[in-house]
């Protein structure tokens, strides 16, 4: 097949995936389950708006946001460490789970002291410190399990997270009708999550024991230092694109209110949705960022295929959620939500283009041991994030969100790229 142009570069070919089997395997079969997870959360969030209303969903969603955002100040980035550490050896998977499992126990702990404080300090009604609180405890869980995922990728066994990952869909599927029949409240869908999480933590410590090593806590304190020493610009990168992702949510509900956030949600949910191949592509692709980083050219090369395949899945993303935004607000969420989200919709659709693009940076950067670079640019994005919102939200409500979450995207991709140019290839 011919080479193409992109981005002043000749030399990138859609097919270089074809040609590994490993890769090929990976993304498809992660691929296809990420795809029908994403779509039953998603599916999951419209039936909740859709039959619970746009306050409850509005509540739903901010219990979300803020479990996210607090989790995301004490994770420490120990997923992508775990990837790229034991991609590169596999004999040290031991040494690195007990010891990234010990810090998550306790992290956890702090994360869930922090929600309640911050809760108490913002003044949230009882209802929402209480949906914020148990969220908070759902994400808890599902970040224990993430430490798994992160095993699970590194030795490139992706068809176990995908057997997990596909189970928490069926369950969703089978129970939340269930749930509605009975005529049971948001608490009710809570419960079902927490369940569903124990059930993802159970399952992917299985596949510990059998397939890999026995999951244990360890505490060796100057292995913890070395190893949050080398973390931590991975932390604040979490932070900060966490800021930058959903801090919109929280500001809407500080100047305008729940329903607004449900309204800005509805379209965020969708948009969100559609990264599920293109996240299962970046967890394929980043042990092999990781294992070129010696290699210049063939960096370079994975790269810019890497890129290029993120441009066209983005483009065409953007272009069908722009023109049928009413459409799908009206089939998934209702007509309570048309007239608005759909509106929200339309400008969220070209974040998903330049989110596509700024996250194949990202992941690159992170691989090949620039973490700190990304840190800055991160940082940086989420400062101009947090002040257009300020800006924008109290005048023109979630459609001023839309615009900002766009700009950021924008931002955070180009300077990456920039910098990505400059300094490595």
């Amino acid at each position: 097949m011919s080479n193409y142009k992109f981005l002043g570069i000749k030399e990138w070919k859609i097919p270089f995936i074809t040609n590994n089997k490993i890769l090929v395997k990976n993304i498809g079969v992660l691929g296809i389950a990420r795809m029908f997870t994403k779509a039953v959360a998603f599916i999951f969030s419209a039936w909740i708006g859709r039959n619970l209303g746009v306050k409850d969903f509005g509540l739903y969603s901010l219990g979300m946001t803020w479990a996210v955002i607090i989790f995301s100040i004490v994770e420490f980035g120990l997923e992508i460490i775990i990837r790229r550490e034991v991609a590169r050896d596999k004999t040290i998977t031991q040494k690195y789970l007990s010891n990234a499992l010990g810090i998550r126990l306790l992290s956890s702990i702090l994360a869930l002291a922090i929600a309640y404080i911050i809760t108490t300090i913002i003044g949230y009604s009882l209802e929402t410190k209480l949906v914020i609180l148990s969220i908070s405890l759902i994400t808890a869980v599902d970040y224990v399990t993430l430490l798994f995922f992160a095993v699970i990728e590194a030795h490139e066994s992706m068809e176990l997270e995908a057997v997990v990952i596909l189970i928490r869909g069926v369950l969703l599927l089978i129970f939340t009708p269930i749930i509605f029949a009975l005529g049971g409240n948001l608490w009710w869908f809570i419960l079902l999550l927490l369940i569903i999480a124990i059930s993802k933590f159970l399952q992917s410590n299985y596949f510990m024991i059998t397939r890999f090593v026995r999951p244990r806590l360890a505490f060796d304190m100057k292995f913890w230092g070395a190893l949050i020493i080398e973390a931590y610009p991975l932390a604040f990168i979490s932070i900060f694109a966490i800021l930058y992702f959903r801090i919109d949510s929280v500001m809407l509900s500080i100047y305008s209110n729940e329903e607004a956030v449900g309204i800005y949600n509805a379209a965020y949910s969708f948009m969100a949705g559609t990264s599920a191949i293109s996240s299962a592509f970046f967890a394929s692709v980043f042990p092999r960022f990781s294992k070129a980083v010696n290699d210049k050219v063939a960096l370079r090369k994975l790269f810019y295929n890497s890129l290029g395949i993120m441009f066209i899945f983005g483009l065409l993303a953007a272009v069908v959620t722009t023109v049928g935004a009413t459409q799908i607000i009206t089939l998934f969420f209702g007509d309570a939500f048309v007239g608005q989200s759909d509106k929200a919709l339309r400008i969220l659709a070209w974040a998903i283009f330049f989110l596509s693009l700024s996250s194949t940076c990202g992941i690159f950067l992170n691989a090949t041991n620039h973490q700190k670079a990304t840190m800055y640019i991160t940082g940086l994005v989420a400062i101009v994030n947090v002040v257009l919102n300020l800006i924008l939200i109290p005048q023109w409500s979630f459609i001023g969100a839309a615009i900002v979450t766009v700009i950021s995207y924008f931002v955070g991709f180009t300077t990456m790229f920039i910098y990505i140019r400059a300094k490595i290839i």
